[in-house]
C-alpha cells in the first residue's frame, strides 16, 4: 500500500530523513531490499541516495512522455517512446539528437534542445527499471511504478493550489500533514489521540437562564428569536414559527 509523506521542509535532507524513518516502520532496511525511485527529475530528489543504499532511479513515464509528445509531435514522439519502451537508450538518444534541427520554429528548436539535454543528463534513469541488467534479490516481484502525478494532484495540488487560496508556511505545513494522515488512513486515529473534549457548565449562568425562562417564557422567546417581533413578524414564515413555539411556551 502507498505511504504519503508531505509537508513544508527546511531542506531535502529533512524530507528524506522523515521518509526513511516512516518506511523503516514497515520495511526492514537491514535485510535485502530493492528500492526504486520514480521522479520527475527535479534536482532535490537526488538526496535520496544518501538514505537508501543501492537505490535505482527512474524518470516518471507521465512527465517524460508528456515532454516528448508536446515537443516532437505525434509521429516522432511515437518512434522515440517505442525505442525507450524496448530499452534501447542509445537509439533513443541518437534519434532524438538527430531530430533537434527538425523543429519548424525557433521556439520549438529551443524546446527540442532542452528536452534532449534533460534526457542526456539523466540517461541512466531513462530505461524502465524492469529492463535493466541488475536484477533484484530472489523472491522480489518487479512491478510497474505507476504514475506519481495522481498522488500529487489528489493529495496536495487539488486542495492547496486550485482554489484561489493563499497559505502561510505554517498553515501549508499543517494542511499538508493532515492530508498525508488522511491519505495513509491514519487521520481518525491521530485525531482521537490529540483531541479531548471537555464540556464545562457554569452553574451561575445556567441558574440565570433558567430563572429568566421560567419567569417569563414568552419574553425570553421573543429575545431569543427577533423575527417574532421584528418588521417581518406578520409574514407567513414568522407566523409558522410562532405557532410551532406556542406549544413550548405553554409547556414552560
Amino acid at each position: 500500500n502507498p505511504m504519503v509523506n508531505c509537508g513544508v521542509f527546511s531542506d531535502s535532507d529533512v524530507f528524506w530523513e522523515t521518509t526513511a524513518a516512516r518506511l523503516s516502520r514497515k520495511y526492514d532496511f537491514d535485510h535485502s531490499m530493492y528500492t526504486v525511485l520514480s521522479s520527475d527529475g527535479a534536482g532535490w530528489i537526488d538526496g535520496a541516495r544518501d538514505y537508501f543504499y543501492g537505490i535505482q532511479k527512474q524518470l516518471d513515464r507521465f512527465h517524460l512522455y508528456r515532454s516528448i509528445r508536446s515537443t516532437f509531435g505525434p509521429e516522432e514522439a511515437s518512434r522515440l517512446i517505442g525505442l525507450l519502451g524496448r530499452g534501447d537508450v542509445r537509439a533513443f538518444m541518437d534519434t532524438m539528437g538527430a531530430s533537434i534541427n527538425n523543429g519548424k520554429t525557433r521556439e520549438n528548436l529551443v524546446k527540442r534542445r532542452a528536452v534532449f539535454n534533460f534526457c542526456k543528463e539523466r540517461e541512466g534513469e531513462l530505461v524502465d527499471y524492469r529492463l535493466r541488467e541488475e536484477q533484484p534479490p530472489p523472491g522480489i516481484v518487479l512491478r510497474g511504478m505507476g504514475a506519481i502525478e495522481p498522488y500529487v494532484d489528489k493529495v496536495i495540488a487539488n486542495r492547496m493550489k486550485k482554489r484561489g487560496m493563499r497559505w502561510t508556511l505554517a498553515g501549508a505545513d499543517a494542511m499538508a500533514r493532515l492530508r498525508a494522515l488522511n491519505a495513509n488512513g491514519e487521520l481518525r486515529a491521530y485525531a482521537s489521540k490529540r483531541i479531548t473534549w471537555q464540556v464545562r457548565t457554569d452553574a451561575k449562568v445556567v441558574g440565570r437562564v433558567k430563572e429568566r425562562v421560567l419567569g417569563d417564557p414568552a419574553g425570553w422567546l421573543r429575545k431569543a428569536i427577533p423575527a417574532l417581533y421584528g418588521p417581518h413578524r406578520n409574514r407567513p414564515w414568522v407566523r409558522a414559527i410562532r405557532e410551532l413555539l406556542s406549544g413550548k411556551e405553554a409547556a414552560l
